[in-house]
């Protein structure tokens, strides 16, 4: 019997966790280009939130660069404050109380430098994520037909559908598919390899109907001349749901 792990990308498990840090502006980022609270982004997701940033990166710099006009205008002591006229008073005895200057990092024209890199930075990030998706998913599919590459998507050839636990506990799902019409256990793999970059290049589209389709997946290929068997293992509280979806593909009794 040959066994064929399957496991989503590297680079997809990473895109999973996120990037960056999360600053307020980054907060705001997030609103306003209304990121959803499922992970991670499509590629499509990705280069829209990149080009968000790549307009407030725009904005960021023309602000910065008024800033520092009006700076320059100011003069080297760089104050915020109207000059003091009237003198303070401590313990009977009359000082002048000093103005508020801005420290060079905290100068206007500063701090939007910074906002405008930071937005530089995810715009990038985002587009590199959202290039590695797609090259994922061109790698992982160039050696097979145009047609869908689910081997869940042709329920005929699924034989029995049975629940995969770990020490009495449902992990997810074990699967046999026939092994016949040229049907093997290595072509099979490939095809699921193709389908799990798919599904991350769309960002886990949420689709009941589908086992894999649950980003913390992590599926096991084994075959022989007759069996092909296909472990679908998930986190605990996802077994059920995942059990559910392959018997709602299995055939009748």
């Amino acid at each position: 019997m040959q066994i064929y792990p399957i496991k989503l990308p590297v680079f997809a498990l990473l895109v999973a966790i996120g990037c960056g840090g999360t600053p307020p502006v980054r907060q705001a980022a997030n609103a306003a280009v209304d990121r959803a609270p499922r992970a991670p982004l499509s590629a499509d997701e990705h280069d829209r939130v990149a080009e968000y940033h790549v307009g407030k990166a725009k904005d960021a710099r023309a602000a910065a660069e008024k800033a520092k006009q009006d700076e320059d205008a100011m003069g080297p002591a760089q104050c915020f404050d109207d000059p003091v006229t009237e003198q303070g008073s401590s313990g009977g005895e009359g000082y002048q109380p000093p103005r508020k200057c801005w420290a060079p990092y905290d100068r206007p024209s500063a701090k939007l430098g910074r906002e405008a890199k930071w937005h530089e930075e995810e715009a990038a990030s985002h587009k590199r994520i959202a290039r590695q998706l797609r090259d994922d998913e061109r790698d992982a599919c160039k050696t097979l037909s145009a047609d869908d590459p689910n081997p869940f998507s042709r329920p005929e050839a699924i034989t029995s559908v049975e629940p995969h636990r770990e020490s009495g506990e449902l992990r997810g799902v074990r699967v046999v598919f026939r092994a016949d019409d040229g049907r093997t256990g290595r072509l099979l793999e490939s095809r699921l390899q193709c389908h799990l970059a798919r599904l991350a290049a769309q960002g886990f589209p949420d689709d009941h109907r589908d086992p894999v389709a649950v980003l913390d997946a992590e599926t096991l290929v084994s075959g022989d001349e007759s069996d092909i068997v296909v472990v679908i293992r998930v986190p605990a509280a996802l077994g059920q749901e995942v059990l559910n979806r392959a018997k709602a593909l299995a055939p009748g009794p």
